[in-house]
């Protein structure tokens, strides 16, 4: 791709995909008191959640990501398979599986051209006819170029078509481009694309990057058929190479794309959504831009960070690694906040709240999602170092259908539960993924190590939690209040 200015040229909101050859293209510092640690799957809980082992034995992965098809309730899980370095998916199936349990899911290579599959992320939408439409951006780290993998998939008839192109080369042959990606659909079916660039040519520097579809050949990016089918931007740079880690995206209520990265350079979050023109930053201020630096006396804040937008609220939840806790940082300017300053308003713009702690020395797994409230399901890695990971789960008190007391968070405002131990020698939740379906079923999927016995064996599994309980008299019974039957995911 020819060198281009880091701020490209960018357009309005997006209108279709098409792809060719298919159908589509808080408070305190590191010695507060611990909070009372919290019970174990759920033990006051009318609902708990249940493990599943997905894929087992594997010799080593990573970057797992999952995605739901809320029409049809198929799952799909990304994952990156580290001794072959190819790109693999499990999903839910009606028959003809090969793994997870009953053989209820699929299992198998997607991509196998080079070292592939890093990074990854995945949007799924459902289509008419029991199709799903799935794009999965990835790390070509053999041309250490982004990619990204568009597909059909046939829930009823099992027939999976896909189409893999270069999205972005970067701005010299010495980049390396499509790392941290994260991927979401607007409302008109249109994919926004998140990733990091690092370049050590004329512009170096890193560079927080966003791809967005416009599919008529007036973009800038895009390799093959879909030459300048995408419009690549520059959102944030700084003049260091390796300053770079955890993106995540949204789209909020009102259809804007929302994407939070974490720099290694100031060790602190920055978040931005489009806002077509009059903004901060971007093509021509076609986005609203923000730092988020930590309270004063923190210093490194902002790991792993990934956006909430589901309850009107702008917000990210991020791993404080000086307090050693699972933070969220909500924006409430022109109230007075307790973070975040800002030299354009002189004011902290953001409140920072911890909700529980979570060991500061590796960089923990965090992942996000809306239940059917609009309230957030944080998933992450709990841990003391050293020892290993657990997968834990996070829900405020006030959403529907959490029936335990809040034992973390400000207040107690939130409830804090361990889904799956680490044992011994297990590790949970290196990587970890949250989707919840429409009827309110939340999907975890993770990474395990077993260091014992040796050599090490990695597991893919998923945690589930079933939507809420309902009952068919319509009478009330253990904090539920809704009419019908049990929620079951539908298949």
């Amino acid at each position: 791709m020819d060198c281009r200015c880091i701020f490209r040229v960018s357009i309005g909101f997006l209108v279709g995909f098409f792809v060719t050859g298919i159908s589509f293209g808080g408070e305190g510092g590191p010695g507060d008191p611990v909070p009372p640690f919290f019970e174990e799957k759920a033990a006051a809980s009318a609902i708990a959640w249940s493990e599943d082992e997905i894929a087992g034995d594997i010799d080593a992965f990573s970057h797992v990501s999952v995605a739901m098809d809320e029409l049809w309730g198929t799952v799909f899980v990304a994952y990156y398979d580290a001794v072959n370095g190819d790109l693999r998916w499990a999903r839910t199936i009606d028959s003809g599986g090969n793994c997870g349990p009953g053989d209820s899911w699929k299992c198998e290579a997607i991509h196998t051209d080079g070292d592939v599959g890093k990074y990854n992320s995945i949007a799924v939408q459902g289509l008419s006819g029991g199709w799903s439409r799935v794009i999965l951006p990835f790390y070509d780290a053999t041309n250490e170029r982004l990619l990204y993998l568009s597909g059909l998939v046939s829930i009823p008839g099992d027939v999976f078509s896909k189409d893999i192109r270069v999205i972005d080369d970067g701005f010299a042959a010495e980049d390396r481009t499509g790392m941290y990606t994260a991927v979401q659909f607007d409302s008109s079916g249109a994919p926004w694309i998140a990733y990091q660039n690092e370049t050590y040519g004329a512009m170096f520097g890193t560079h927080r990057m966003i791809a967005q579809w416009v599919g008529d050949g007036s973009g800038n990016c895009g390799g093959g058929v879909v030459s300048n089918d995408w419009k690549c931007s520059g959102l944030f740079s700084n003049g260091y190479a390796q300053s770079f880690s955890s993106t995540g995206m949204a789209i909020d209520d009102q259809d804007r794309p929302v994407v939070a990265f974490y720099d290694d350079f100031v060790n602190y979050p920055v978040l931005a959504y489009y806002v077509e023109s009059g903004g901060t930053c971007g093509p021509s201020n076609g986005w609203r831009c923000f730092a988020i630096p930590p309270r004063p006396g923190d210093t490194v804040t902002g790991k792993h960070v990934v956006p909430f937008v589901a309850d009107g609220s702008l917000s990210v939840f991020y791993q404080n690694t000086y307090r050693e806790k699972l933070e969220r940082a909500t924006y409430v300017y022109p109230a007075a906040g307790n973070c975040g300053w800002s030299g354009v308003t002189l004011s902290w713009e953001w409140q920072c709240e911890s909700i529980h702690n979570m060991d500061g020395n590796p960089t923990r797994g965090i992942s996000v999602a809306a239940d059917l409230d609009g309230y957030p399901i944080v998933a992450f890695q709990y841990g003391l170092d050293p020892g290993p990971g657990a997968l834990a789960v996070a829900r405020p008190v006030a959403a529907p259908g959490v029936d335990s007391p809040g034992n973390c968070g400000v207040g107690n405002a939130w409830h804090c539960e361990i889904v799956d131990s680490a044992g011994a020698y297990l590790t949970e939740a290196d990587s970890v993924s949250i989707a919840v379906d429409s009827l309110g079923t939340s999907f975890v999927g993770y990474h395990e190590r077993n260091d014992y016995p040796f050599p090490v064996e990695h597991n893919l599994k998923m945690a589930t939690l079933p939507g809420p309980v309902i009952f068919i008299d319509g009478f009330e019974s253990g904090g539920t209040s809704a009419w019908s039957v049990t929620a079951v995911p539908v298949k």
